[in-house]
């Protein structure tokens, strides 16, 4: 008697939450946003530039350690005379050499972009550091990709935003245990 009570009044409940429930619930759509897809669509795309980057220290032999951030202006200057540098919109493919985690390409915004959001999209994982001219470490507004992205793009690892004024920036590329590839591919975008 007493376990028949306990089951009727187990189904009621469950009756009173299906029937209440259930009402509530409605189901949503995510999808990705259209940055997101167009970068993911040129990184995916056969035709990209390449560049080759290569120890900073072919350019001058004391430029090694937190002596880079002294001579961000020569550097950058070295790093645009050998065509080492990105642009935005254009996809890229980074060849880094296999012994070097730590690479250097030159990115400037244009004076049209102050103030904007500038996203670094990789098809591999890495940290990335945005040096001004002044050698100044430039703080990240985000590295957070979204799950609608993680789902539709796999091959996109890492997305990194920056606000940014109109100037020359030096971008350091970290490798680490969990980056894949010694070839990178990229592409910069402007978020509205």
């Amino acid at each position: 008697m007493f376990i028949r009570r306990n089951i009727i009044f187990i189904a009621g409940v469950l009756f009173v939450i299906t029937l209440f429930g259930c009402g509530e619930f409605q189901e949503e759509e995510f999808a990705i946003s259209d940055l997101d897809a167009e970068a993911y669509a040129l990184l995916q795309d056969s035709l990209s530039d390449t560049i080759s980057t290569f120890p900073l220290m072919n350019f001058d032999t004391s430029w090694v350690g937190s002596v880079i951030y002294d001579n961000v202006p020569e550097i950058l200057d070295s790093l645009e005379a050998y065509d080492i540098k990105v642009t935005a919109g254009i996809s890229y493919t980074i060849v880094t050499p296999e012994d070097m985690d730590t690479n250097y390409i030159f990115y400037q915004n244009n004076p049209t972009d102050n103030g904007v959001n500038v996203v670094f999209f990789f098809n591999d994982y890495l940290n990335i550091n945005l040096i001004g001219e002044n050698g100044t470490l430039i703080n990240e507004e985000s590295k957070a990709i979204s799950p609608e992205t993680v789902a539709d793009c796999p091959e996109l690892k890492t997305r990194i935003a920056y606000t940014l004024e109109e100037e020359k920036y030096l971008v350091e590329l970290i490798k680490f245990d969990q980056t894949l590839s010694d070839t990178l591919r990229t592409v910069i975008f402007h978020e509205q």
